[in-house]
């Protein structure tokens, strides 16, 4: 059951994202001769009035075929013709290849605003140490004590602790403390230190000398507030996975970290057993990622796509068939190449389990 609900999730991933083209090109009235969820020979289909929707027999993909895509039959009828998506301007072009990441992305976005109404863990803003000789142990801050503000603002995570603190090194801070049903303030300068983060790179951060004791509980959030935060997380996925893309290049993350279709199936198996807000939040992530992914210009993805058809509309001709087939060649290099890694680093990950 629970390898089903890891296969279920990418093939739900893969179905917004081959929707966002669908409904996009629908909009533009574009024929759309096959609606694909998986590649390879179908194990199901249904034939409707315009369409073939299928489901194939290799999970980890899919696709929209669109009529007249790249020659459009000699006897059709001229209405028919005229709808083909050849014949369409390159700003039509454009946002139908685009739809597909675009529609990862707002789902992604759904999902993060579904998750923070459900409710989000949260680590509670409790001292479970207090490291000896530290900045917390000179001020006189104990284990058990909960700190609900900093500086006169409100806390109610552990992470916002350590955001305000990491962020104000040697710079002097008040922590109003809740010890034994009574409110305590306490003065406190964080020691600076010389730290590495997630990507490698060295940063000041301020530190105080303590530890959180690891109670969590489940915060939800009413409507408005639940659009707020899940827009800033939002926000903030895209950010680092921007940057862990730059870092890839850059090898400051190894190539090792890279995980293919068997990895995320087993890490949504993993996230489903923790509850639902975990595997939500998880599909966001993943979502996020196959957007991104596939708006990198690179021919063969999508934003590869759109960038043929960009140089195309600058150009104002198509580049030759010689030229399109070149530059997919090299994206279909790229691409395989990403993915025997992928898959590699899967299988590392199995056997080494």
């Amino acid at each position: 059951m629970p390898i089903v609900i890891g296969i279920g999730v990418l093939a739900l991933l893969i179905l917004i994202h081959e929707l966002g083209h669908f409904l996009c090109a629908r909009l533009f009235k574009i024929p759309v001769e096959v609606f694909s969820i998986g590649f390879g020979p179908p194990i199901y289909e249904y034939e409707g009035k315009y369409t073939k929707y299928r489901i194939s027999a290799i999970p980890f993909g899919g696709y929209v075929k669109l009529f007249g895509e790249e020659e459009v039959p000699e006897d059709v009828d001229p209405e028919l013709e005229r709808l083909a998506f050849k014949n369409r301007s390159y700003l039509e072009k454009i946002l139908v290849v685009l739809a597909g990441p675009m529609a990862n992305l707002i789902f992604a976005w759904i999902l993060l605003v579904v998750v923070h109404m459900i409710g989000i863990p949260v680590l509670q803003p409790v001292i479970g140490e207090v490291i000896k000789d530290s900045p917390a142990y000179m001020a006189g801050l104990k284990r058990g004590d909960r700190i609900i503000k900093i500086d006169g603002r409100d806390i109610d995570s552990w992470d916002k602790i350590a955001k305000y603190i990491q962020e104000n090194p040697n710079r002097e801070i008040s922590l109003t403390i809740l010890r034994d049903n009574s409110i305590v303030t306490i003065k406190i300068k964080p020691k600076e230190e010389i730290l590495e983060n997630i990507f490698g790179e060295k940063r000041k951060v301020g530190i105080i000398g303590i530890k959180p004791l690891g109670t969590v509980t489940k915060k939800s959030y009413p409507f408005i507030k639940a659009i707020e935060e899940g827009t800033t997380k939002f926000y903030n996925i895209i950010y680092l996975t921007l940057k862990s893309l730059v870092k890839l290049i850059e090898r400051a993350i190894p190539i090792g970290s890279i995980g293919g279709p068997i990895m995320i199936v087993q890490m949504a198996k993993e996230q489903a057993s923790q509850g639902s807000s975990q595997l939500l939040f998880f599909m966001s992530l993943i979502s996020v990622n196959l957007g991104i992914l596939n708006l990198l210009p690179i021919p063969i993805l999508d934003g590869g796509h759109a960038m043929i058809f960009t140089i195309e509309a600058i150009l104002r001709k198509q580049l030759s068939q010689k030229a399109k087939e070149l530059v997919s060649y090299l994206g279909l290099v790229i691409i395989l190449s990403i993915m025997i890694i992928a898959f590699y680093n899967d299988l590392m990950r199995l056997i080494v389990r």
